[in-house]
């Protein structure tokens, strides 16, 4: 699972798939959904930063939020909410009540989410790796065939546990081309890093037999297949249940 403060993975079709009309009235009313679910991100962390400090007051020094976990529960939070703050805006833009009854519905079901969350209990991890970015690529002499080629990346730490992979790379390869990859600055706890690539973007397999170091690069020359596929992310260590705290009026 990502981790909260990775780049926000609910796109315009998740939040569609919980309200039919959403796109429409985007369009219609001239609202970024992507600001909207960066807004609600940001406000959830908020949230969230209050609510553990107050539960198990974080060491000396460390981000209380830098290891929370997107689970399934934090994931309906923030889809509840940024749809919230989309009507609220449409209201906003009207002179008349169109949109309030939706600004109405999705606040409250944002308020139910974050009771759930509490009850189930916020997931965190230990030792947090941040979720990798688009992959860079060079072409080098190597035994590849021809054709387009889909590479992701995924850091790892200390423990040996894999982040988030980072968004797909498309490159187009001639017959006896190889492709230099590197994953770019790692990011805090990195210790290295995992290359998947493929023909299909559906299909990726991991191109290394351990953790590339973490400022290294990777050079592809043929294509590893039937290895494993990339995962989700961390998943949550440990869960801190907190009850009443996430009511926002």
């Amino acid at each position: 699972m990502a981790l909260l403060m990775d780049v926000p993975g609910v796109g315009p079709e998740e939040l569609a798939a919980h309200d039919g009309s959403l796109l429409e009235t985007a369009a219609a009313e001239g609202i970024d959904l992507g600001k909207k679910v960066l807004l609600a991100r940001d406000e959830i962390a908020l949230e969230l930063t209050a609510t553990l400090r107050h539960a198990t007051p974080p060491a000396a020094g460390r981000d209380p939020l830098a290891g929370v976990v997107v689970t399934p529960a934090l994931r309906l939070w923030l889809v509840f909410r940024s749809l919230e703050l989309v009507y609220r805006e449409a209201c906003n833009r009207q002179v008349n009540d169109r949109y309030q009854g939706k600004w109405r519905e999705h606040r409250e079901l944002a308020k139910w989410a974050a009771r759930l969350l509490g009850e189930i209990g916020i997931g965190t991890v230990t030792n947090p790796i941040a979720q990798a970015r688009a992959v860079g690529t060079t072409r080098v002499a190597g035994g590849l065939a021809g054709g387009v080629y889909y590479l992701r990346s995924a850091w790892t730490n200390a423990d040996g546990e894999e982040g988030a992979p980072g968004p797909e790379t498309a490159v187009e390869v001639e017959g006896g081309d190889g492709l230099l990859v590197t994953a770019g600055p790692p990011p805090p706890r990195a210790a290295g890093w995992n290359l998947y690539a493929g023909t299909d973007p559906s299909r990726l397999a991991l191109q290394n037999n351990s953790p590339i170091a973490a400022t290294e690069s990777y050079t592809v020359t043929t294509l590893v297949s039937g290895t494993r596929e990339p995962g989700e992310g961390q998943a949550p260590q440990q869960y801190h249940q907190v009850r009443g705290v996430m009511q926002r009026g």
